[in-house]
């Protein structure tokens, strides 16, 4: 839904679509429950807003309680069908207009954990359910977000700050590695929606139905040995791989290292895939700092190597792309 005016005519592609139909795809090809064999329903709703800063979604807004409300309407619907009802997830793509009104990193996560817990209160008010939600979700990163007087990596950082603190936020992928429109490069092609939406299907599918299955693919570990560093990511099922696949070439596939003082560069050297999880950063200067993942340009080319096909035009496989970080090393 568009801030003013009046909704685009025509078809218009929410992830929602291919969220809900990969969901059923893996539930047949994984589990061999199919929609036609099982008497089940997956209901979804597209309740957002455009151009809106999280401030403008939080709870006693009117798009949270357009949420709430097709909550009140599924579970009616469902009774009048003799049916139960729940909300196992909630899917959240947002953070750009943050990215552009400078949006400190911390106000960012704080009102992403307010809102997870008033969304998780509410709704299990509704429904009665005793198992708490989740919210899958895109790591916002943009073309410009290191343009002056925006938030930077601020958003980015803040999800995954907020992903840590909570185990049910859930970073499906990071928003770099999916089709953009290359005439602004902020929003999506229709295909692109379609590839997030299988992006949310699989975390969805993955956590819910699977039990807890699934890691947001940022290091778990980082140690130094003089010069070297070693990265070690979180078991998804795929082996890590660096490649241009998801993204044009960056630099040391993106990566960077600064000193402690958060400012001063430590040259990288070489970057090298050595295990399925495991990445060594071979550093100019044996010091202490951060490393950085994303900052340079838009993105980067870590990924996982996930043979899942979203099902939509102009598709790659599943590929976890390694989340936007800036990790501490001593």
């Amino acid at each position: 839904q568009p801030l003013t005016g009046a909704a685009p005519a025509g078809n218009v592609e929410t992830p929602l679509g291919n969220a809900m139909r990969t969901v059923k795809r893996l539930l047949r090809d994984e589990d061999g429950i199919k929609s036609t064999d099982f008497d089940y329903i997956l209901l979804g709703s597209a309740p957002g807003q455009s151009n809106t800063a999280i401030a403008g979604l939080a709870k006693g807004s009117t798009p949270y309680t357009n949420l709430i409300n097709d909550v009140t309407y599924g579970l009616a619907n469902a009774q009048t069908a003799g049916k139960s009802y729940c909300v196992d997830v909630v899917y959240w793509s947002q953070g750009e207009r943050d990215i552009q009104l400078g949006t400190a990193r911390l106000t960012y996560k704080n009102a992403l954990l307010q809102l997870y817990a008033d969304l998780n209160a509410d709704i299990k008010a509704i429904t009665g359910q005793t198992h708490d939600i989740k919210i899958v979700m895109y790591q916002c990163t943009t073309y410009d977000q290191f343009t002056a007087g925006y938030a930077g990596a601020n958003i980015a950082l803040a999800q995954l700050d907020a992903a840590k603190a909570n185990s049910n936020i859930i970073l499906a992928t990071s928003v770099y590695a999916v089709e953009h429109l290359t005439a602004t490069n902020v929003h999506l092609t229709a295909a692109g929606y379609a590839i997030l939406g299988g992006y949310y299907g699989l975390a969805a599918k993955r956590a819910v139905v699977d039990g807890d299955q699934w890691a947001n693919l940022f290091p778990t570990r980082l140690t130094r040995q003089g010069k070297i560093l070693e990265i070690e990511f979180p078991d998804t099922g795929y082996p890590i791989a660096a490649s241009s696949t998801l993204f044009p070439s960056q630099a040391n596939y993106g990566l960077a290292a600064v000193q402690t003082d958060g400012t001063t560069d430590n040259p990288i050297v070489s970057v090298t895939v050595t295990a399925p999880r495991r990445v060594r950063v071979v550093l100019t200067n044996a010091l202490p700092g951060y490393l950085r993942y994303g900052f340079a340009s838009w993105g980067g080319n870590l990924h996982d190597t996930c043979d899942i096909d979203p099902g939509t035009a102009r598709s790659l496989t599943l590929y976890r792309p390694v989340l936007t970080f800036d990790e501490a090393f001593q």
